[in-house]
């Protein structure tokens, strides 16, 4: 008997179109799990071979029933197993023991032992297991429904022609099952053409990733919807995040679990444990994987989620055109939560509008164009101008397209040949005609303002740099050795390109002096290891003369002895600059993340520092200190200092963040540079702490 191969997903073709299914928990009992997947099954079309399994009963509409897999006369490429949580590992035994391929589990009721137990029933077998949980898969492309979801049972609706589909694939891998089959039922209310729908339960074997793959390349999917309730072990998930964009294949993702109480939630829901925000936050972050925290904004991403349109070049600057003031002014406030800017526009530009419009209408940004030209004609060039304008890189159109008609010209036409990003929010549900003219216009359309403005972040998101998004294999970069101490540290990160201020050791006051060599000086006492020295005395700053350094000296030598500490005085040039943190955070789920935020006694006053995954390359680090709070303030200069460059800070976070990736996995949590010394001609790291 042939058995799938684990390491490639082309073998999950036979799971999807298998030719022969065994149910075991079949049923007769109207509306029960096990009569809806078997009423599920003889509409098929192919219909597999189908094998009944219950020990209970002899036949169902005249079919035999079987009392065991043992007994069937083949073996089925697929075992479905509905029967209680108990009898389920009997099932699963049976299965692997005739050699069946795939087993999707069902049953639910499971404990973290019962989890556990399914896992190593099936483990180093031929046999791979969907579930438990699951409420099962399908496949439109070769309708097999292997679910007793009466969503996923029915076929989705077609184009009603015979021409080729132009629409784009999409597929559905949930966590959750109730959330697959009503994205499912949201898409397909839509018009978008669904060919994959997985929920992948508590995943005792096969996981999301396996499903990303396969949905990507042999499902040939065009966009993946994933509900995720946890990342597992990132790396891996950043290597099928690879795999889907070597495939063509663009993500959006309904992300649960994000608050502390639906954490706890989703591990008592699942057993798995959950991702912790900033490191989810930060996978998506550098997977360009558009994120929704609803439903409706999932379904509208999946429904309409285009690449980078060709004139975007990663602009934040949108324009609201309304006919109302009040859904005007609620889709700028969501714009703005999401980190747009919606400006005002120009005179120049509003001139133009003035042209087109009635005198009581408002140009300004949000350009109310008024309830007597509606969405007519006139709407439609005043769209058509905003689209060209270089102050404008995108524009949302607020309206009620329930009511109004925008299948006459000029409406087509622009739709058709906005050049830029072109969102539409309809606070009614479309016509119809509406919503296939948007479909196949291809615009993106939502009807909640929050959904729009995701739809909005997706078509405005600058383009990713770099063929890949996963790091090097752990055991190709976890090969570095952690420093016991701050000169350990400044010397391995000096060797990686990683600027550290000078730093002499000092063992007398005259030496203290003559390593100050006339000027301003900082003086401190290094603790073993990386420990506090703040907080008894250690650091002595701008000290300016030679008499000023020896008494510097003896009170750190004093202080040192004070604190039960062996005196290892160092003297440093005294920099004065923008103070940065920069630092890293080591997860048990193989992650690195890279933090930047406010340094010095402003870490933890403003707390801003900001999380992403490294390894980053020097241009993704760029753009991401550029975005930040604490960028802006070494780019516009803050209070009495001068404005810098971003490129040395820039180029600092990008070495240390490849730097931190090389570091065993193990015996370290944390990394700080606080500060990093930001001045108009470098950044250089002037302390640093490494928390075991």
């Amino acid at each position: 008997m042939n058995q799938p191969d684990r390491t490639d997903p082309r073998a999950l073709d036979r799971l999807f179109a298998p030719k022969s299914v065994a149910l075991v928990g079949a049923s007769a009992t109207p509306s029960s799990i096990g009569d809806r997947q078997y009423r599920a099954l003889l509409r098929a079309c192919p219909r597999p071979e189908l094998y009944l399994v219950n020990p209970r009963r002899a036949e169902i509409d005249g079919r035999r029933v079987y009392a065991s897999l043992a007994e069937l006369p083949v073996v089925p490429d697929v075992a479905i197993v509905l029967v209680r949580a108990a009898l389920t590992f009997d099932a699963v035994g049976a299965a692997i023991g005739l050699g069946v391929p795939y087993v999707i589990v069902g049953s639910a009721g499971f404990d973290q032992a019962g989890r556990d137990r399914l896992r190593a029933l099936v483990s180093g077998t031929g046999t791979r297991l969907v579930g438990p949980n699951s409420e099962g898969l399908v496949d439109w492309t070769r309708p097999i429904p292997l679910t007793f979801n009466a969503i996923g049972a029915a076929p989705p609706t077609a184009t009603g022609t015979d021409e080729p589909d132009p629409r784009p694939r999409i597929g559905i891998v949930s966590h959750s099952g109730a959330l697959a089959f009503a994205a499912l039922a949201g898409l397909d209310a839509r018009g978008a053409r669904v060919t994959t729908v997985v929920s992948t339960g508590d995943e005792a074997d096969l996981d999301l990733c396996d499903f990303l793959e396969y949905g990507a390349t042999s499902g040939g999917c065009d966009v993946l919807a994933l509900t995720v309730e946890s990342l597992g072990a990132v790396p891996r998930f950043l290597c099928s995040v690879d795999v889907a964009r070597a495939a063509g294949c663009q993500l959006v993702a309904l992300w649960l679990g994000t608050s502390a109480g639906t954490r706890a939630a989703v591990e008592s829901h699942t057993g798995r444990a959950t991702t912790s925000a900033r490191i989810t936050r930060a996978v998506f972050d550098r997977c360009g994987i558009a994120v929704a925290d609803d439903l409706d904004t999932l379904v509208a991403l999946a429904a309409h989620r285009p690449p980078t349109a060709p004139g975007s070049s990663g602009g934040r600057r949108v324009a609201v055109v309304s006919a109302a003031g009040g859904p005007a002014i609620l889709a700028a406030d969501h714009l703005l939560a999401a980190g747009f800017e919606v400006p005002e526009l120009p005179a120049s530009l509003r001139s133009t509008l003035d042209e087109l419009l009635p005198p009581y209408a408002a140009t300004a940004n949000p350009v109310d164009v008024s309830a007597q030209v509606a969405l007519g004609p006139v709407a439609a060039s005043v769209v058509e101008r905003l689209m060209r304008a270089a102050e404008v890189d995108g524009v949302l159109l607020v309206g009620l397209l329930g009511y109004r008609d925008l299948t006459t010209e000029p409406w087509p036409r622009v739709l058709a040949e906005s050049g830029k990003p072109l969102v539409v929010w309809s606070y009614t549900e479309p016509t119809e005609a509406n919503r296939a003219l948007l479909n196949r216009s291809r615009t993106g359309w939502a009807t909640t303002a929050r959904g729009a403005a995701a739809v909005m972040a997706a078509a405005l998101a600058p383009p990713r740099h770099g063929d890949t998004v996963a790091p090097p294999r752990r055991q190709e970069r976890r090969h570095g050795r952690i420093p016991v101490d701050f000169p350990a540290a400044a010397e391995d990160l000096a060797t990686a390109g990683v600027p550290v201020v000078p730093t002499v050791a000092v063992s007398t006051p005259d030496d203290a002096v003559a390593a100050a060599a006339g000027r301003e000086a900082v003086l401190k006492s290094l603790p073993d290891g990386f420990g506090a020295k703040t907080d008894w005395g250690g650091v002595v700053t701008h000290v300016g003369d030679a008499a000023g350094i020896r008494s510097a000296f003896r009170r750190l030598t004093a202080a040192a002895a004070a604190a039960g500490h062996q005196p290892r005085i160092v003297v440093q040039p005294q920099i004065t600059g923008h103070e940065v943190l920069v630092g890293a955070v080591n997860n048990a789920d193989g992650a690195v993340l890279t933090v930047v935020g406010s340094g010095g006694v402003l870490t933890d006053l403003v707390d801003d520092a900001a999380f992403r995954l490294a390894p980053l390359s020097a241009r993704d680090s760029r753009e991401w200190v550029a975005e930040l709070a604490i960028g802006r303030r070494v780019l516009a200069g803050f209070r009495d200092l001068p404005p810098c460059p971003i490129d040395p800070l820039a180029e600092l976070v990008a070495r240390f963040s490849r730097w931190a990736t090389g570091l065993p996995t193990a015996g370290w949590s944390s990394i700080e540079l606080n500060p990093v010394i930001v001045t108009p001609a470098r950044a250089v790291a002037v302390d640093i702490r490494i928390t075991s």
